[in-house]
């Protein structure tokens, strides 16, 4: 699950009103053809089909059963004998020795810790270190000479621009064994000084996505799913609908968490994914992405 902070927790709200006659700042369900999911998304930043309530849960419920086709039922390594998978959270290789970057809150408390590639390779992770405050965590595996991710400069990231959600989001009680990717927009309408080292992205997140490195257009990564907008809540408190909104930690901090404990990241602004689709994104990212499990 998501940590809360302030007004974001994992919890999620009921559906806004939409339609294909809604203006440009309306929010509706868009749906992305190549992929066959259902965001929601301002109409203005609809860029597939703007769908009704009834073929967007057809959509849902398509996604649904093929996760749950794709799930590996042999999955469980050796080493997790008589432990059972409580929680799923992502990470990302930062070094060629195997060292990932995840959240605190999605290795914490937990007997076994293990990393998923998406080909299926499963390796035990160690602790490194661990910041609570600001939810990072460094682990260890055995992996080596993988493929890596490239960090832009830690600029603030400017509003509007592009920003894709890689991860493994959950759906219900299904464990996700493949990635996915959750196109969004940054919302850098708040004061820095009420976020802090994070920011803000209007995109469809779920428990599952913590953890995952949120990749500009160029693919590189800038900044770390950390939670996500309680909805019911913001509604209660402010008697308007928000959208779906998840926190970002900057790369700030990310470096900062990372100079402390010995690990040097390197910084481009030169494309280090190919362009285009979401699906040719994400096929590239899969070098590098990890499903991080929690054994108890």
């Amino acid at each position: 699950m998501f940590p809360a902070w302030a007004a974001f927790t994992p919890a999620h709200g009921a559906d806004p009103a939409h339609g294909k006659g809604a203006d440009t700042a309306a929010i509706v369900y868009c749906r992305d053809p190549d992929r066959d999911i259902v965001l929601r998304l301002t109409a203005g930043a609809c860029r597939g089909e703007v769908v009704s309530d009834k073929e967007a849960e057809a959509a849902k419920r398509r996604r649904f059963a093929a996760i749950r086709q794709s799930l590996n039922r042999s999955e469980k390594p050796a080493f997790a004998k008589g432990r059972r998978l409580k929680m799923i959270g992502t990470g990302f290789f930062i070094t060629p020795e195997g060292k990932v970057l995840t959240n605190n809150h999605v290795i914490a408390n937990c007997a076994l810790r293990t990393i998923r590639r998406p080909d299926g390779t499963i390796f035990q992770a160690r602790v490194l270190a661990t910041d609570r405050e600001i939810d990072l965590a460094l682990l260890e595996t055995t992996a080596r000479n993988v493929p890596t991710v490239s960090f832009r400069h830690p600029a603030l990231p400017r509003n509007g621009e592009v920003a894709n959600l890689l991860g493994y989001p959950n759906l219900g009680a299904i464990a996700p064994t493949v990635p996915q990717i959750s196109p969004g927009q940054v919302r850098v309408d708040r004061p820095a000084y009420l976020l802090g080292p994070r920011f803000l992205i209007t995109a469809d997140v779920r428990a599952g996505n913590s953890g995952g490195p949120v990749i500009d257009e160029k693919g590189n990564v800038m900044g770390i799913v950390y939670a996500q907008i309680d909805v019911p809540a913001m509604l209660k408190k402010t008697g308007t609908l928000p959208e779906d909104t998840a926190i970002a930690i900057r790369n700030i901090a990310i470096e900062d968490f990372l100079d402390r404990n010995g690990v040097r990241i390197a910084y481009s602004d030169s494309p280090a994914l190919p362009g285009g689709d979401s699906a040719s994104i994400l096929k590239a990212a899969e070098r590098f992405i990890v499903r991080v499990g929690c054994w108890r």
